[in-house]
C-alpha cells in the first residue's frame, strides 16, 4: 500500500514507505518490518510510531550511499588484495622485528656509554686487556661455533641459505665489544650493531615460520636496522643493507621492509632516551669546478685508503692464524701489544 508523503505519517508493520519525490530514483520503498537499522523491536512494540518522513528518507539515503563505499572499498581486485597483503604483512613483521633491534642497540649504546666512562675514570684498567682478550677469545673459542665469523657470516646466509644463523650471535657480540670498550680496545659499534640486528631478525623469521627467501630479507632488514639505530641514520641504514650486502645483486622487493626496519629501530631507539651524537658541518663550499675536482681526487684517496685497509687486516689474520694456532691466544697477544703502546 502506498502512502503520500507528510511530515509525519504514522507507520505500522507491514506498510511501504513511499518514494520521497525529490529522491525517487536513489530510494526504493522497504517495508516497516525490514527496518533493522532503526529498530525493529520498537516499532514492533510501537505500530502507530510516527516517523518524520523526509528525514527518514535522507537517512535511507545517505545509509545506501555509505554501504556502496565501504561495498567499493571491501571488494578489492586481486592486485590490489596483493599489495593491500604485502603492505600489511611487512609493516607488522617490521615494526616488531625493528622495536627489538631498536631496543636492543639502545642498550648497547647505553652500556658503551658506561664502559667509557668507566675506563676514562680508572685507567689502569687498561693494563687487564690482555685478560680481558683471552676471555673474549675463550667465549667464541668454546661458545661461538658459525657465530664466530661475524659479519662474513651474514653476507654468506644472504647470497645462499644453506646454514642457520644463531641467536647466540647477538649476546656473544654484544658482550665482547663492552668488555673490549671498557679494558681500552679498538672496537666499533658497526660491526656490533649489524650482527645483532642479523641474529635477531633471523631468529624471529624462524618464529614467524617464513620462506627461506624471505628470511634472506629478514637478515637483510636485521642489517639495515642494526646499523640506523647504532649510528641514528635510518637512511644510511637502509642503503647500506641494500647496496653494500648484496654486492651489486639488488632485491626490489626488500627495498620497502628494509627502509620500514630501519626507521621503526632508529625511532625505538630514541624512544629510550638515546641521543645520538649530532655533527654539524658550520660551512659547506659552493658547487664549482675546482671542488668538483678536490672530491674527485679525495674519493680516490679513500678507495685506495679502504683497500689498503682491507689487505692488512686480511694480510694479519692470515699471518696470526699461521703462527698462533690456538685462537684465544691471538686477542691475548693482541691485548699485549695494545697495553704496552699506551703505557711506554
Amino acid at each position: 500500500m502506498r502512502i503520500h508523503v507528510n511530515f509525519v505519517t504514522p507507520l505500522r508493520k507491514g506498510m511501504e514507505l513511499p518514494c520521497y519525490k525529490p529522491l525517487k530514483k536513489l530510494i526504493v520503498p522497504v517495508r516497516v518490518g525490514s527496518l533493522t537499522r532503526i529498530d525493529r523491536n520498537y516499532c514492533a512494540l510501537h505500530p502507530s510510531l510516527s516517523v518524520n518522513m523526509p528525514l527518514l528518507c535522507m537517512f535511507l539515503l545517505f545509509d545506501r550511499y555509505m554501504k556502496e563505499k565501504i561495498k567499493s572499498y571491501i571488494h578489492l581486485t586481486r592486485f590490489d588484495q596483493v599489495i593491500f597483503g604485502y603492505l600489511l604483512k611487512w609493516i607488522l613483521i617490521t615494526a616488531v622485528v625493528g622495536a627489538l633491534i631498536g631496543s636492543a642497540s639502545a642498550l648497547l649504546l647505553l652500556s658503551l656509554n658506561w664502559a667509557t666512562d668507566y675506563r676514562e675514570s680508572h685507567l689502569w684498567i687498561i693494563s687487564l686487556l690482555p685478560l680481558a682478550g683471552l676471555a673474549i677469545g675463550l667465549m667464541y673459542h668454546y661458545l661461538a661455533g658459525t657465530a664466530a665469523k661475524g659479519n662474513n657470516f651474514l653476507i654468506e646466509e644472504i647470497h645462499s641459505a644453506h646454514n642457520i644463523i644463531p641467536f647466540k650471535m647477538a649476546p656473544l657480540v654484544y658482550i665482547g665489544t663492552v668488555l673490549t670498550h671498557l679494558f681500552g680496545g679498538s672496537a666499533g659499534r658497526e660491526g656490533t650493531g649489524v650482527q645483532m640486528g642479523g641474529a635477531i631478525a633471523y631468529f624471529m623469521s624462524r618464529i614467524f615460520r617464513m620462506h627461506p627467501y624471505d628470511r634472506k630479507i629478514m637478515v637483510q632488514i636485521g642489517i639495515g636496522a642494526g646499523f640506523a639505530s647504532v649510528f641514528g641514520t635510518p637512511l644510511a641504514g637502509a642503503v647500506f643493507a641494500l647496496e653494500v650486502i648484496i654486492v651489486g645483486r639488488m632485491r626490489y622487493d626488500a627495498i620497502l621492509p628494509i627502509f620500514l626496519a630501519s626507521f621503526f629501530a632508529n625511532y625505538a631507539c630514541h624512544a629510550w632516551g638515546i641521543k645520538h651524537t649530532v655533527y654539524s658541518i658550520t660551512q659547506v663550499p659552493g658547487l664549482c669546478v675546482d671542488v668538483l675536482l678536490w672530491v674527485l681526487l679525495a674519493s680516490v684517496f679513500f678507495g685506495l685508503t679502504a683497500r689498503l685497509f682491507s689487505r692488512s687486516i686480511e694480510f694479519w689474520s692470515r699471518t696470526a692464524r699461521k703462527h698462533i694456532s690456538y685462537a684465544p691466544f691471538r686477542p691475548l697477544l693482541g691485548g699485549i701489544c695494545i697495553a704496552l703502546c699506551v703505557w711506554i
